[in-house]
């Protein structure tokens, strides 16, 4: 009885499968990429303000109670973008050779006019496999002596690539308390 059923199932699988004329399970071949048009902008990202100062030792610890994240409090940075370009939803991203990284708020920027922006908490390690903090990992072996920070402005939600990166040379370590 069972290998009636299953010959029955097999009967079935292939004429459902050749009714269309064989493209049913059969992937569509994928056409030429579409160029999507790369944004062309311009602008200017400086530092105004840096506390502590390049070369300190910034202590980090666990992002909340009981959590596996690292972060450090510092440094904090005072951001002034100016762009050429209306952007509705910006960030500003600044990663720390790798192994730290700081966000700002998302904001709308005018093209001509002078934005500025603070860094929140530095997050020293991802957010574990299932984005929950379970199974997070250090980006970065402590104590991390980084030398230098990359300011990244960036569309919220299209992280794919950013619109515009200065690089500074600021070094830091984080380490435990």
């Amino acid at each position: 009885m069972n290998c009636a059923r299953l010959v029955t199932a097999l009967i079935a699988f292939a004429a459902l499968t050749a009714c269309d004329g064989g493209r049913g399970l059969v992937p569509l071949r994928p056409g030429p990429p579409v160029a999507v048009p790369e944004e062309t902008i311009t602008g200017e990202i400086r530092i105004t303000s840096i506390s502590p100062q390049p070369g300190a030792t910034v202590p980090v610890r666990p992002c909340a109670p009981r959590s596996a994240q690292v972060c450090a409090d510092s440094p904090l940075l005072t951001l002034d973008v100016v762009i050429d370009l209306d952007i509705p939803d910006a960030l500003l991203t600044v990663s720390f050779d790798g192994c730290g990284l700081a966000t700002t708020p998302v904001t709308s920027f005018t093209a001509g006019s002078r934005m500025s922006l603070t860094t929140s908490v530095i997050q020293l390690s991802d957010d574990g496999p299932f984005h929950d903090s379970v199974g997070a990992t250090l980006r970065c072996e402590l104590p991390a002596v980084t030398a230098r920070m990359f300011v990244s402005l960036w569309r919220a939600g299209q992280p794919a690539r950013p619109l515009l990166t200065r690089e500074f040379d600021n070094a830091y370590t984080f380490g435990m308390q």
